[in-house]
């Protein structure tokens, strides 16, 4: 059987995403990475290297694909599930596979220090059932090694969870967005801080 798949507008671009197995919301685009989406919609931003951590179905990395098409984008998710899903939704999407590194890979392990402008996030915060906020601690921390001064990490999370302290020990944090359920923080990375 063929995976499910649904065609969305996210921030003013048509996508179509594929759900392979148990991914993160199905072929679904989430509440929270459409935010996030809209948010970057709205600010300048010229990125050399980009990286989706955590790719899920691959909204972020399709639509940053389709507004970034001279950046470097890799995308990266733990489960193989979410790796193919996203290669599947950059295909449907009309994105050459050429141009996106989607990679199965724990918290960017593979990849180097200092080596992206800008990295996105939309972390989870379930283990199983139960609610664990301290999951994207390990990740806002790898996602810092991986930036170069001066990047950015693009954090949206369910409003009720304390994440920018967290961030704060990195760089400067700043709200970008924020509804009822979300909110979508930036931080620059400062390598003193």
């Amino acid at each position: 059987p063929h995976p499910a798949s649904t065609t969305v507008m996210a921030a003013g671009t048509e996508l179509t995403l594929v759900g392979e197995g148990g991914v993160f919301n199905a072929a679904k685009p989430d509440h929270g990475g459409l935010l996030l989406l809209e948010t970057l919609a709205r600010h300048p931003l010229n990125p050399a290297r980009i990286h989706d951590l955590g790719c899920g179905n691959g909204l972020l990395t399709t639509w940053l694909a389709t507004r970034f098409p001279d950046a470097a984008i890799h995308a990266s998710d733990d489960s193989s599930d979410a790796v193919a899903s996203t290669k599947q939704s950059l295909a449907r999407s009309g994105i050459d596979q050429n141009r996106v590194a989607v990679t199965w890979q724990a918290s960017m392990s593979d990849e180097p220090d200092d080596s992206y402008d800008l990295i996105v996030l939309n972390p989870p915060f379930h283990h199983g059932s139960a609610v664990d906020p301290t999951l994207a601690f390990d990740l806002i921390d790898t996602a810092v090694r991986c930036l170069r001064p001066g990047g950015e990490l693009w954090v949206v999370h369910n409003s009720h969870l304390r994440y920018r302290r967290h961030l704060a020990r990195h760089g400067r944090v700043e709200q970008m967005a924020r509804d009822p359920r979300f909110t979508v923080v930036r931080m620059t990375y400062d390598r003193s801080t």
